[in-house]
């Protein structure tokens, strides 16, 4: 129950962060689990 807690908050803190970073042209691709990717509108892939 506390690790699905746990999940569900990290998954709406990185939701919004992406809907963040999307409206200022940085796009936030989720891969699955833990991986992700934040391309910046000059093209850097962090």
């Amino acid at each position: 129950m506390k690790a699905t807690l746990v999940n569900s908050f990290f998954a709406t803190v990185l939701l919004a962060a992406s809907h963040a970073l999307a409206s200022q042209g940085t796009i936030s691709t989720w891969h699955g689990h833990a991986a992700f990717e934040v391309t910046t509108p000059t093209g850097k892939i962090l």
